[in-house]
């Protein structure tokens, strides 16, 4: 689960928004679960993915923030073998494993669903917005804004601006102009004004550097 698109996000949104309720067959699993990893688990998805032509089962814990998420792995990208195997165990005491097809294969990983929903929210702020804001900020030096998600970059026009134009002085403009619209789309409360980042380039950069081509700059 990495975009507000994803089938997955789309199912535990409405289960957060308490439209609908976590499958009842999960209700044991996920009480085990909170209960020894000290987690708010907000749904669990079992579905399967085809790898090298076989049919692989995935369990997908889906958690409602990061912190949560972390303790699943070793890294942002490394789940815990061990944490695998006992969360595999808690699995077999509390579902019927016998109706998940090529058991044996069943690999599990988490889901942190706070991060794409304030990527949601970011994502409902047009383009045409960005730029009216950067048009208030400063027309002569900022070329335009531009946002990935919550990763947001400020494009000066050149390389000289970069250093004498007060950064400062335009990041404080532009939160306090950027956050107000963010709330309106924020439906969980997640998206706290501290946590707003904003970069720094130069149209002048991404034109001698990456041939002017949004591709290669956000590889």
């Amino acid at each position: 689960m990495t975009t507000s698109s994803d089938n997955d996000y789309v199912l535990t949104k409405s289960i957060k928004k308490g439209d609908t309720t976590i499958s009842s067959v999960f209700n044991d699993f996920v009480e085990r679960i909170n209960s020894e990893f000290s987690v708010n688990v907000l749904n669990v998805i079992l579905d399967y993915l085809y790898i090298n032509n076989f049919k692989n089962p995935r369990l997908n814990i889906i958690v409602e923030n990061f912190d949560d998420y972390i303790k699943f792995y070793k890294s942002p990208y490394n789940f815990d073998k061990k944490i695998e195997r006992k969360i595999k165990k808690i699995f077999e005491v509390s579902f019927d494993t016998s109706k998940v097809i090529n058991y044996n294969k069943l690999f599990v990983i988490a889901s942190n669903f706070r991060n794409v929903a304030i990527d949601e929210a970011h994502n409902k702020i047009s383009e045409e917005k960005l730029q009216d804001i950067a048009q208030v900020i400063d027309k002569d030096n900022i070329w335009l804004i531009r946002k990935y998600g919550s990763c947001i970059t400020v494009f000066l026009y050149k390389e000289k601006n970069y250093s004498y134009t007060n950064k400062k002085d335009i990041l404080k403009q532009f939160t306090e102009l950027y956050f107000p619209l963010l709330k309106k789309f924020d439906e969980f409360n997640y998206c706290k004004f501290s946590d707003l980042k904003v970069d720094f380039d130069t149209k002048e950069n991404f034109e001698k550097n990456y041939q002017g081509n949004w591709y290669y700059y956000c590889k």
